[in-house]
């Protein structure tokens, strides 16, 4: 079953990365033709952002309806990660996915990385490898019942002091209110 959620875990990242490149591929796309067909104007609204036009040909755009399926298949993979193997783990391999992003969008949207970029991938990927090392299977679930509704309850409490720290700052000068939610916080 680890295999499994590694492999899961593995395909989600690699999805994930996908679907960003294909989504920015077909928007490109689309922004690309239109300059090509002199209707460029359209594609912009009066505040400078894209228009209704524009984004409904790119909802249409074969890559990113591609890209979007692909975002659903990195979900899947990501929840059956998540199953089955420590959270800590499923979700950094899943966030992964930005390395694959970096190397799909050199080759299919022409972006040059620099030597800072490949660095920082080969360190996500020697830590990726050091934390699969250090990760074993593990079922947990030798806590009590009563320590689950204690955490509960404390993080209601928490929520609460939140809410009256954003409530408190909405109505005080913000020093005052800066002093609220760091007494909040801590």
């Amino acid at each position: 079953m680890f295999v499994i959620g590694i492999i899961a875990a593995c395909l989600a990242a690699v999805a994930y990365g996908m679907s960003t490149v294909l989504r920015a591929l077909g928007a490109r796309r689309v922004a690309t033709t239109a300059r090509e067909e002199g209707t460029e104007d359209s594609q912009t609204n009066a505040a400078g952002g894209p228009s209704l036009q524009s984004t409904m040909s790119t909802f249409v755009d074969p890559a990113f309806i591609l890209g979007t399926t692909m975002v659903v298949i990195g979900f899947a993979g990501g929840a059956l990660a998540a199953r089955f193997l420590p959270l800590f783990l499923s979700q950094t391999i899943v966030s992964a996915n930005l390395v694959v992003t970096a190397l799909l969008g050199t080759i299919m949207l022409n972006i040059a990385l620099q030597t800072r970029d490949w660095i920082a991938i080969w360190l996500v990927v020697l830590s990726l490898c050091l934390l699969g090392l250090s990760a074993e299977p593990h079922a947990g679930g030798g806590e009590s019942a009563v320590f689950h509704w204690e955490l509960f309850v404390a993080t209601l409490g928490l929520c609460g002091l939140a809410l009256l720290g954003s409530t408190a700052s909405a109505s005080t000068p913000p020093s005052s209110a800066a002093r609220w939610q760091v007494s909040c916080s801590v």
